[in-house]
C-alpha cells in the first residue's frame, strides 16, 4: 500500500512532514479522508493567443517603462548564459520566496545553478527554449518575467515565474514584463497558439492581470501535507492485506 509505503519513507529519512498535491474530485476526497490537510491552492490558468491585444501590451510596456524610469530592460531568449544566471540566482531566489504559498509549510525555495545545467541539457536534446525579461535598477532586479517552450508542446506555451520587488510594486512592472514576454515569444513562434500558467488563488494582483490578458481557468489543484502521526492514525484503521498478515 502506498501509504504504508510513504510512512516507512518518512520514518526512515527522518521526514516531518509530506506534501501532496491533487487536482481531481477524487484525489481531494482521498487525501481528506486520509488525514492530511489543505495548505495551498493553485489555478492552471490558460490563454489563447489570437485573443491577445496588441494595442494593449504596447500600453503596458510602455507605462512599465515610463513609470521605472531609469531601469534597464534586458531580454534572453533562447538560452541565459551561465555566467549572466550565476548573478541572478539569489534575487531570483528571493523573488521565489515571496510568492504567497498560503498555509503551506516548507523551507526557503531557491533556485540552483545546476538546475538550470539539467534543464538546458534536456530542452538542447528535445529542441525548446528558455526566455527571460528583466528590468533592473542598476544591478538589482525590479521585475522579471521568464517562461520556456519546447517542441513536444510546440502550441503553446509555458508562463513561468513573474515577480517584482517590493520597491517598485504598484507601478505597472508586472504588466509591462508579462507584455514584453508574450510579444517576444509570438515573434520567435507565431505558432504557439496557447500560454499555460499557474497562480495561487490568493494571488489577487497577477490574477487580475492574467485576466485582463484573457487567460482563463483550466484546472483546480491543492497541496495537501501530512505528518507521520496522522498516517500511522490512518493506517491503524486499515487492516493489513492477507499476505501481510500471514506470510
Amino acid at each position: 500500500m502506498l501509504m504504508r509505503a510513504l510512512l516507512a519513507t518518512m520514518e526512515e529519512r527522518g521526514k516531518t512532514m509530506a506534501t501532496i498535491k491533487a487536482s481531481l474530485p477524487e484525489g481531494h476526497a482521498f487525501l481528506t479522508a486520509i488525514g492530511a490537510a489543505e495548505k495551498h491552492r493553485s489555478i492552471e490558468n490558460r490563454m489563447v493567443f489570437a485573443h491577445l491585444d496588441d494595442a494593449e501590451l504596447a500600453r503596458w510596456r510602455a507605462h512599465a517603462l515610463a513609470a521605472g524610469r531609469g531601469l534597464r530592460l534586458e531580454i534572453h531568449a533562447g538560452r541565459v548564459p551561465f555566467e549572466r544566471l550565476a548573478t541572478l540566482i539569489a534575487p531570483l531566489s528571493a523573488l521565489l520566496n515571496d510568492a504567497p504559498t498560503t498555509r503551506l509549510e516548507r523551507p526557503p525555495m531557491r533556485y540552483e545553478l545546476e538546475d538550470f545545467r539539467a534543464w538546458y541539457a534536456e530542452i538542447d536534446r528535445r529542441g525548446g527554449e528558455h526566455f527571460l525579461v528583466l528590468l533592473l535598477d542598476g544591478d538589482e532586479v525590479a521585475a522579471v518575467c521568464d517562461a520556456s517552450w519546447n517542441q513536444l508542446y510546440p502550441d503553446r506555451m509555458f508562463q513561468r515565474l513573474t515577480a517584482v520587488a517590493p520597491l517598485w510594486r504598484g507601478k505597472g512592472l508586472a504588466k509591462g514584463v508579462k507584455a514584453v514576454m508574450l510579444q517576444l515569444v509570438r515573434e520567435r513562434h507565431p505558432a504557439v497558439l496557447m500560454a499555460v500558467t499557474h497562480n495561487a488563488e490568493v494571488n489577487a494582483p497577477m490574477l487580475a492581470i492574467n485576466r485582463r490578458l484573457g487567460f482563463a481557468a483550466h484546472r483546480h489543484d491543492a497541496a495537501y501535507q501530512i505528518g507521520p502521526e496522522s498516517l500511522r492514525a490512518f493506517l491503524s484503521t486499515r487492516p493489513l492485506a492477507l499476505r501481510e498478515q500471514h506470510p
